[in-house]
């Protein structure tokens, strides 16, 4: 029987998850306290391998760890890189998975790019933590989810390469011009899974595999000659075309419309399909592309669609057919032809009358010079009516003002802090003239040295404190659904209401607990406090809430 041996002090990497168990790449609060502040990051001279391996062995060691364990060792390691300097790779795992899976996507783009380097002790151990953080299904997870975000292209033809000098090349180029020895330089090249020159290796692996066995299979018939599809209207018009009989197009022309008959955009599609004919067919292209071709191509062309298409808004009347044709014959035979032209006589309006044409004198000028004074004063009238009057004070009637009194009171305003007290010494006076104020004109100055002045504060201060709490009251949210009828709260469960929307084992139907409501049953009976849901789980009473829930049921 093979004896197992315990180790107390084992640890393995604990992933920080969200609540759908996917892995939390924001740092921890002790990684941010220490990425946020630069005084914290250790500068020192960064170790070498053996001494970094040695030290690691010392703290599993120590701890209680099993040290053949080669992922429990190197969770041990301590960083030699970075603003993490000095942590272990462990911490790192556990503490800020994002900044893990940012340096392995740094090290991909440079293995992909060629300018790897490992001669540095740094670089030496990221590597390493790399390979350390690559071995656990998590950090994989992560890198194949962000890479499957990644749109792919139609085919891997042509799938582009994304690094290196030939970054904007296809991997169908790569193959296609092997000869210039790049793509046995990929080849030959030994990257990390994932990457995109691993995928670019594989797919240069199979067309290697693929042209290798194409060679050594032995074909049994001869090739046979590629032919073109049989259509013998396209044919026949191929054949018959000659840029020196113009007649040769009307039959290509009236052959495409047969191909394309019933299609969309018949007229697009046979223009364009002509032009194919003439150019692959014609022994000179351009002699055929003279200025009347179009012209005469696309009105053949209608005039064609509108005998097929008898129903069609363009078969206006015979007319106007007689006139294509006529003009489709001048065109080909290379006589002139007249075109009739219809003169459309203007539509007959009934102009508006001639303004009488009145003589301006001396007496209608100063008509409307005056006129144009007269609403001028009219109008600062108006405005000096509508000028914003100044308030009154409601124990003097004099404006609140300081400076448009008559003097038979005094006015100030003064402010301290949130407090804002308008002084009236005839308010003043009216108030405190019982408890010793004998003087009604007295100014600010010397009232602000008197017991009285505090009392107005003070009064002024719970004046403002009482409409701040109003405000706060009317501020304060309502209960937007239906409300609970005992403690007039949402009976819509959530964080804001006490209620839990629950039910009773074998019994059908939703049950609303309300701790108010139940109190107010049960308080005779011995329920002392407002319980949880939990607690009145637990508590005597939740049998007999069950019993009364059922009768009421059956009601």
């Amino acid at each position: 029987m093979k004896k197992t041996i315990f180790y107390p002090g084992r640890r393995s990497v604990v992933f920080r998850k969200g609540p759908l168990g996917f892995l939390l790449q924001d740092p921890s609060p002790e990684a941010k306290k220490i990425k946020n502040n630069p005084s914290l990051w250790d500068k020192s001279e960064p170790k070498r391998e053996d001494v970094v391996r040695q030290n690691a062995l010392t703290v599993v060691r120590e701890r209680g760890g099993d040290v053949t364990d080669v992922s429990e060792v190197l969770g041990d390691y301590s960083l030699q890189f970075g603003k993490y300097k000095g942590k272990c790779f462990r911490w790192l795992l556990e503490n800020d998975a994002g900044y893990t899976l940012y340096l392995i996507r740094n090290l991909q783009k440079e293995e992909e790019a060629g300018i790897c380097i490992t001669e540095s002790l740094s670089k030496v151990n990221l590597l390493t933590f790399v390979k350390y953080a690559l071995s656990f299904k998590e950090i994989k997870d992560a890198l194949d989810y962000e890479a499957s975000k990644i749109t792919a292209a139609s085919s891997e033809d042509d799938q582009l390469v994304g690094f290196g000098s030939r970054a904007k090349s296809t991997w169908k180029e790569i193959w296609d011009g092997r000869e210039d020895g790049y793509a046995d330089f990929i080849l030959k090249k030994s990257c990390l899974h994932g990457t995109r020159m691993q995928k670019l290796q594989q797919y240069l692996l199979k067309k290697q595999q693929s042209s290798s066995s194409q060679t050594n299979t032995p074909s049994g018939e001869p090739d046979k000659c590629l032919v073109m599809e049989e259509d013998e209207g396209l044919e026949a018009a191929m054949l018959n075309i000659s840029p020196s009989k113009i007649l040769s197009s009307k039959q290509a022309i009236d052959g495409l419309l047969q191909k394309h008959h019933g299609e969309k955009d018949i007229l697009k599609v046979v223009d364009q399909e002509y032009a194919q004919i003439v150019h692959q067919a014609a022994t000179d292209p351009n002699s055929m592309f003279h200025p009347t071709t179009k012209r005469h191509i696309s009105g053949y062309v209608k005039h064609v669609a509108k005998l097929l298409n008898t129903s069609s808004a363009m078969n206006t009347s015979p007319e106007k057919l007689l006139d294509t044709q006529e003009l489709w014959h001048s065109l080909t035979e290379g006589q002139p032809a007249s075109v009739r032209v219809t003169t459309i006589q203007p539509d007959v309006f009934n102009p508006p009358a001639p303004a009488s044409a009145t003589p301006i004198t001396a007496e209608s000028l100063e008509k409307i010079v005056e006129g144009i004074l007269q609403k001028q004063s009219q109008q600062s009238e108006q405005q000096q009516q509508k000028k914003k009057q100044t308030k009154r004070c409601l124990s003097c009637g004099q404006p609140k003002s300081r400076y448009e009194t008559s003097g038979s009171s005094v006015h100030f305003f003064f402010q301290q802090g949130p407090v804002r007290y308008f002084y009236c010494s005839k308010k003043v006076y009216d108030t405190y003239a019982a408890d010793g104020l004998s003087k009604p004109n007295m100014t600010f100055e010397e009232f602000s040295t008197t017991t009285f002045f505090q009392k107005e504060l003070l009064e002024t201060k719970k004046r403002v404190d009482e409409r701040a709490e109003k405000k706060r009251k009317r501020t304060e949210p309502q209960p937007t659904g239906r409300v609970c009828r005992f403690c007039h709260m949402d009976l819509k469960q959530g964080p804001n209401s006490p209620h839990i929307h629950s039910g009773f084992p074998g019994v059908a139907g939703k049950y609303i607990y309300c701790p108010a409501k139940v109190l107010s049953m049960y308080k005779s009976q011995g329920m002392a406090k407002e319980m949880t849901w939990k607690e009145f789980c637990k508590s005597p009473f939740y049998e007999a809430e069950r019993q009364r829930w059922v009768a009421e049921k059956k009601k």
